[in-house]
């Protein structure tokens, strides 16, 4: 069985990291209940292109590397990894830097091995996976739809998605519960 596993608000803090650091930028006042939507400039008062400056400048900081574990996703990946083996995939862009400080990240973690993918679009390399934790509602979507089981972890930004193949956790407690018995809700179309 191979799970594959988000990593920003998965495994590491992005949503609080990047708020603070827009917050401190720009003066704004961002909470995290004010984050309904994944994009983030969909639900606060910046333009895509000023989220993109601000997403380099957080990159350029080394912040990808400062980011913060997750609640007991060190303990629920090592569970994950008894039963499966596991595959980490990101949106994260593929730039030189991101990258590096991607890997660097995972290694400081000290999470259990697993291979690493970049892919803009998860559901076009989810053939193998019998089942993926996510949060973003686009991938969760894509992949539900490609008949992937999905564990989605409960944000504000995902609160509005429901599919069969969907089922909504509020941390990694009950992800690797779940992850132990993984079960297909229909099959791919």
């Amino acid at each position: 069985m191979l799970i594959g596993i988000d990593i920003d608000n998965v495994l590491a803090e992005f949503e609080a990291a990047f708020r603070a650091w827009i917050n401190r930028h720009t003066g704004l006042t961002l909470r995290r209940r004010d984050i309904i939507r994944y994009r983030f400039a969909e639900c606060c008062p910046l333009s895509h292109d000023e989220v993109e400056s601000l997403f380099e400048g957080f990159v350029r900081s080394g912040a990808l590397r400062r980011l913060s574990l997750i609640p007991h996703a060190r303990g629920g990946l090592t569970e994950l990894a008894r039963h499966a083996e596991l595959c980490l995939v990101t949106s994260r862009p593929t730039l030189k830097q991101v990258v590096a400080d991607t890997r660097f990240w995972l290694s400081a973690k000290g999470l259990p091995e697993a291979r690493l993918i970049f892919a803009e679009r998860k559901w076009e390399v989810a053939e193998e996976f019998t089942l993926f934790v996510e949060d973003s509602p686009e991938q969760a979507r894509g992949l539900a739809e490609r008949g992937v089981e999905v564990l989605l972890l409960d944000y504000p930004w995902n609160r509005s998605l429901a599919h069969p193949c969907i089922r909504r956790v509020k941390d990694w407690r009950q992800v690797g519960s779940a992850g132990r018995e993984p079960r297909r809700a229909m099959p791919p179309p």
